[in-house]
């Protein structure tokens, strides 16, 4: 990073990321084990993170400040519980299809409905509060014929549209049928530049294509 406000990114010899240098100077670093899974992450806080994987590469636990969180999976490899410490406990079910359906934790249930093209089309939240009585909330979604979101209304009826262009690639969002972001991407379709109201991000890659910069 500099004083710029531009973040800077490094990598190793394998293309994997290992240092993210902000705006203040202050590092993110990576480690990795052999296979090249995450190890260790430590933020610019200092703070750090330990990752654990099974034998066919995918995350069984994570330790953060001492609290560990476990990652339960069925035989197919599909996470069914994750665990925080030693009393959350997160519960994941699937339909037929293998879509997650219904995610359980305490005091609330969410359920998940698709269309006949697998696109997630609303979400049902349940919550029972410990004070009150049950509620619920319906977020839905639209598509396009491609299968790319292009709307979502929220519970509250808001409204956000995604503008795309080609096979799928967002150029703007509206909130409201009101700009909220504007994306500007180069040939390939990188995102190049975000633009949120008053505040815009630009984004650099290396020879490779790899992020190098955003400022």
């Amino acid at each position: 990073g500099d004083d710029w406000g531009r973040v800077a990114y490094r990598y190793d010899k394998q293309g994997r990321l290992t240092t993210l240098n902000n705006e203040n100077h202050e590092s993110t670093e990576f480690r990795y084990d052999a296979l090249g899974q995450v190890i260790e992450q430590t933020g610019f806080d200092g703070r750090s993170v330990a990752y654990a994987w099974d034998d066919a590469g995918r995350l069984a636990a994570s330790t953060e400040a001492g609290v560990e969180t476990r990652y339960e999976r069925d035989p197919i490899g599909r996470l069914t519980a994750r665990t925080i410490g030693k009393q959350a406990t997160e519960s994941f079910y699937y339909d037929a299809r293998g879509r997650l359906a219904t995610a359980t934790a305490a005091g609330s249930t969410t359920r998940l409905h698709y269309d006949d093209a697998n696109n997630l089309i609303a979400e049902e939240q349940h919550v029972r509060p410990y004070y009150r009585g049950q509620y619920s909330t319906v977020t839905r979604h639209q598509y396009d014929v491609l299968g790319n979101r292009t709307k979502t209304i929220l519970p509250n009826t808001r409204s956000i549209d995604w503008l795309r262009y080609g096979s799928g690639h967002v150029h703007g969002v509206m909130l409201d049928g009101k700009p909220l972001m504007d994306f500007e991407r180069d040939k390939l379709h990188r995102e190049i530049k975000r633009t949120h109201r008053s505040f815009t991000q630009a984004r650099q890659y290396d020879p490779v294509g790899r992020l190098a910069q955003m400022s």
